[in-house]
């Protein structure tokens, strides 16, 4: 139970630094982006996108909620990261994807456990303005999302924003 608080304190205020930080991105113009999954997603085959819906922020209204890409407005080097949590005896294996299907800048796997367990990952990407990026699966997987109002909604996130524009 401690180790749960703990954790939920922890992401709670990771995001009140993400969110702080956007926001000074954005008062110099920044693109920022925080997507969530509202519900889990089963049965995720190789080469389809994981769409995360839940939009967090999205400062430059770059990330699609239709279709689970962000899109660099402008030219630049971009941090991306992804975290994903799967449920007891559930895995996934996915992959950042740029402008390609199977262009991979970032890979992410779990063997299921008989734990709730999560895995990050993140990049630094040069991307040009109209340069796409998105989280696919490479093989069958499972990803747990929710969306309950609370911090157990942040576990499997999807996030980028703008380090310095060229």
């Amino acid at each position: 139970m401690t180790s749960t608080i703990s954790r939920v304190k922890i992401d709670e205020q990771a995001y009140k630094r993400f969110v702080l930080e956007t926001q000074v991105l954005k008062l110099k113009g920044g693109v920022s982006f925080l997507v969530t999954l509202s519900h889990s997603v089963t049965g995720c085959l190789p080469g389809k996108t994981i769409v995360f819906d839940s939009i967090k922020i999205n400062h430059g209204s770059a990330y699609n909620k239709t279709n689970g890409r962000f899109t660099a407005p402008r030219s630049g080097t971009y941090q991306i990261g992804v975290t994903l949590c799967a449920s007891p005896h559930h895995d996934f294996t996915v992959q950042i994807v740029k402008n390609v299907a199977g262009r991979g800048y970032g890979y992410l796997f779990l063997e299921g456990g008989s734990h709730w367990e999560h895995r990050s990952t993140s990049s630094m990407i040069h991307l040009d303005a109209g340069d796409s990026i998105w989280i696919s699966c490479l093989r069958n997987s499972t990803v747990h999302g929710q969306n309950d109002g609370n911090a157990y909604d942040y576990n499997s996130h999807f996030s980028g924003f703008l380090i310095e524009h060229n």
